[in-house]
């Protein structure tokens, strides 16, 4: 009787535990959202090295969507978002939707980017392991922009600023970035009014503790 609650018991603890580490799909999604803060916002803008960029002729789109398009066209095309999150992060105005799908056998994870209902940036994950897929991939996305350089990693513009980044990171992947600067300009004054407000913010603490002792 011992063992068989012992092995009950040990079953059902296991069980448990199972379930309280699994990653909900909440969890699964908002965890890779690249703009949750300032910082990733900067990043964004700002990665690409020169000395490595590329140009191509033809116009960048992130899987057949256009930068400034809406969040209701971008669905009409790539049909229903697998997830949307709509948390208020750094900026007010800025939803995130999801895609899951099987690129060449490889798995890989699409995130869109509005700001204002219009789309700026988008990033591809690919969830492999395989270091022939991750050059694969990227040898796609060279191919299909005329870049032929074997093996190149880096930054493609197109004759508007819009821009690819290809990385080969643990878990590579391939950013969008719009150029319109009309947008950037916008995005990066919302986020200095921000840090403003949480300057002042602190000032007023400090002004309130000096008062107090």
């Amino acid at each position: 009787m011992r063992t068989l609650f012992s092995s009950e018991f040990s079953w059902g603890f296991s069980s448990k535990k199972r379930r309280r580490h699994h990653q909900s799909r909440v969890d699964f999604y908002e965890g890779r959202n690249a703009l949750v803060s300032k910082t990733s916002f900067e990043s964004i803008f700002n990665s690409h090295n020169l000395d490595t960029a590329l140009s191509t002729n033809k116009s960048i789109r992130f899987f057949g969507i256009r930068f400034g398009q809406s969040l209701k066209e971008a669905i009409k095309k790539l049909g229903k978002p697998n997830y949307k999150d709509q948390r208020p992060l750094s900026l007010k105005q800025h939803n995130t939707i999801y895609y899951r799908l099987t690129i060449k056998e490889v798995k890989c994870i699409l995130q869109l980017h509005f700001y204002q209902d219009s789309f700026f940036f988008g990033k591809m994950e690919i969830r492999s392991s395989n270091p022939q897929i991750k050059r694969d991939i990227a040898e796609l996305v060279c191919q299909k922009y005329g870049v032929s350089e074997k093996n190149w990693i880096g930054s493609i513009f197109d004759e508007n600023g819009h821009k690819i980044n290809i990385k080969q990171n643990i878990i590579p992947s391939v950013s969008y970035v719009t150029g319109d600067q009309e947008i950037i300009v916008a995005i990066k004054t919302e986020l200095a009014a921000v840090r403003t407000q949480k300057r002042y913010g602190r000032l007023a603490q400090a002004e309130l503790l000096l008062d107090m002792v």
